[in-house]
Parts: C-alpha cells; sequence; structure tokens
C-alpha cells in the first residue's frame, strides 16, 4: 500500500485495475478488530498498531485517488490511533522538567503498561526500541509532536534521541539506531522541531563521520561483542565505508534501503514520509549533484564550498528566488532547475 501511495503521491497515474486490486490492498494491509477500533490501539502491540497505522494511512491516499471518499476518511481517522492513544503524557521528562509524551504499550482495560523505552524489542517490537518506533508514523508529524506535549517537548525528544542533552562521550545517549530500518528518518526530524542545522550535522555525522553506535540490528553479531540488541559496549565507528564490507556490524541492506538512503542523504534530499511527494532537505555532500530525466529535465542542487567540515546549510534558493523552507515537493524536482 506504501509503494502504490508513493507514487499516486508522485503523480503516477498509470495503474492498471487498480480498483480491483483495492481489496487485496486492504486485506494485506490488515484489518482491526471491533475491540481494537473501539479502544483505539492494539493490546499491549505498539509496534502492530504503528505500522499498521502507516499502512492505513497509505491506504487512505489509495482510497482518495479512487473516489472513495469514505473509505479515505475512515482510513485517515484509524492511521492516528497510535498517536492519539499510545503517546502516554509525561513518559519521559527532560532535564529542563519539560515532561515529554511517548510510545507506550497500553492493557485491554486501557492502563498503561510498564516500559523499558531504551531496551531492544521491549513490548513486542521487531528489532527495535520504543524510543525508535515512537517516530514511526512520520506522516502526521505535527499531530505527533502535539500529542507528545507540543513543540518543546518534541524538541526535547529528539535531542534526546541522539544525546545532544548530555555531556557523556560514552555511547550510552545514542538512542537512535543506524544499523536498521525502523527509524532512519530521525536525523531529519530535526526539522521538524525548528533545528534544520542538527539535521545536517547528524546527516553528516553518521554518513559520512563517525558516530556512536549503541544499537545492532538483529540479536547478535560476531563481529563485536553485543547482548541483548546491543553492541557492548557501544562502538564509535563510521557507519559506512567504501568498501565491498563497508556497512556498521549488523546492518541489513534490505532491498538496497541502506543504499538508497545514502544516496538520498548525498543528494541532500531524504524521503522522511514514504508515500508522500516531500523530499526534507539536509546536508549535500557534493558541490554539484544533477538529477537528469528521461523527458530531458535537469534538477541540480549545489552546494558552493561544501567540505567534510564545512556543511552547515546558511542561505538557499530555488531557482534564483530566495528559499526558506526544509523541504521540497515532488513536482519541483521533476520540473527541473536547481536548488543552490
Amino acid at each position: 500500500a506504501v509503494l502504490v501511495a508513493d507514487a499516486l503521491s508522485k503523480g503516477y497515474q498509470n495503474f492498471d485495475r487498480l480498483d480491483e486490486a483495492y481489496p487485496a490492498l486492504l486485506s494485506y494491509s490488515g484489518y482491526y478488530t471491533g475491540a481494537q477500533l473501539r479502544q483505539g490501539y492494539v493490546t499491549g502491540d505498539p509496534g502492530t498498531t504503528v505500522q499498521r497505522g502507516y499502512d492505513q494511512w497509505a491506504l487512505s491516499v489509495i482510497a482518495g485517488a479512487l473516489g472513495k471518499e469514505d473509505d479515505a476518511e475512515k482510513l485517515r481517522a484509524q492511521s492516528t490511533m497510535a498517536i492519539d492513544n499510545l503517546v502516554k503524557s509525561g513518559a519521559w521528562t527532560a532535564a529542563d522538567g519539560t515532561k515529554v509524551g511517548l510510545l507506550t504499550p497500553r492493557a485491554a482495560g486501557g492502563d498503561w503498561q510498564a516500559a523499558d523505552y531504551e531496551k531492544f524489542e521491549a513490548a513486542g517490537l521487531y528489532q527495535g526500541t520504543l524510543w525508535q518506533y515512537h517516530w514511526y508514523d512520520a506522516y502526521d508529524m505535527g499531530g505527533l509532536i502535539k500529542a507528545m506535549g507540543g513543540e518543546k517537548a518534541g524538541k526535547a525528544a529528539v535531542k534526546h534521541m541522539f544525546g545532544e542533552d548530555s555531556a557523556a562521550d560514552d555511547g550510552s545517549t545514542m538512542l537512535h539506531s543506524n544499523a536498521n530500518e525502523i527509524d532512519l528518518q530521525a536525523p531529519y526530524l530535526f526539522n521538524y522541531v525548528g533545528e534544520p542545522g542538527l539535521t545536517q550535522k547528524w546527516v553528516r555525522a553518521i554518513y559520512t563521520g563517525t558516530t556512536w553506535n549503541r544499537y545492532i540490528a538483529t540479536g547478535s553479531t560476531n563481529e563485536a561483542p553485543s547482548s541483548g540488541g546491543q553492541f557492548t559496549p557501544p562502538v564509535r565507528t563510521q557507519v559506512y565505508k567504501l568498501s565491498p564490507n563497508g556497512f556498521l556490524p549488523t546492518m541489513d541492506n534490505d532491498a538496497g534501503t541502506m543504499s538508497t538512503m545514502f544516496v538520498g542523504a548525498a543528494l541532500g534530499l531524504f524521503p522522511v514520509t514514504a508515500g508522500s511527494s516531500q523530499f526534507q532537505i539536509g546536508s549535500p555532500f557534493f558541490d554539484s549533484t544533477t538529477i537528469t530525466y528521461a523527458n530531458g529535465k535537469r534538477f541540480t542542487v549545489k552546494a558552493d564550498g561544501v567540505s567534510p567540515s564545512t556543511y552547515y546549510v546558511q542561505n538557499a534558493t530555488l531557482n534564483g528566488k530566495r528559499f526558506d523552507n526544509t523541504w521540497l515537493d515532488y513536482s519541483q524536482i521533476i520540473s527541473g532547475g536547481t536548488l543552490d
């Protein structure tokens, strides 16, 4: 459903018999039971709730394209169930006292269940933590930040993900996982809380520099000591190296995902929300990169003076006009032009 929604959002119109495929897409994404719909979540299973929520959002895009407005409205409502019902108010408190809501499992009666937010595969999650899955439904970052307690809470939480609020230099404060797909979008979330400079900092650190890495992608690794889904101790290393074995230990290049994410990061245009037409702007790795389309259109990203140590964006123009957004729409890219 997400792949189909992504194509539709980017203007693709040549699906053959999409209306006939629609029931299969619904079935493949899965249904909630009546009890789950009434309580607004899957009991004790925040992972299924956020993942199905993403699928429901994608299905709403497809339903809208097919003119099924009633279905689209229902699916949009279901897509925010985790945001509406599984973000526990005040689950974490920042150093300055700011109370922050986090994704938390709930029992059938509505009671919050005990959870270690930093523990690998807590609450039945697959290859991730509650901190990492918390940001899963990126199609509604505004709604998620509001549920967390507002902009101040959202900013405090994203900073905490990367240890920005700690002086520790031992990897213990790195809650983001470079090794797996769960929260690959996390470095770009600073764009949503008014801190694009930190997106630029962490994109460069992760993709071309050296960072602390606490979490692994799977249950074990022979390449570095590990236990319980974590490196023991955390490892400070370059995540991507120019080598056939150039990935962080245990990183799984599922369907080329990790390679593709590097390309997006290098261009400076990253698809935080698959299924939408939006690309978040990071920090380009090259002074000039051009995308050439089959119809002859060309889109160029220029970054004069960029280097491994000079990568903060000072200002930008799009086709010669001042540009202040931290994102681009796909339609702007394929129309051709220059982001400078």
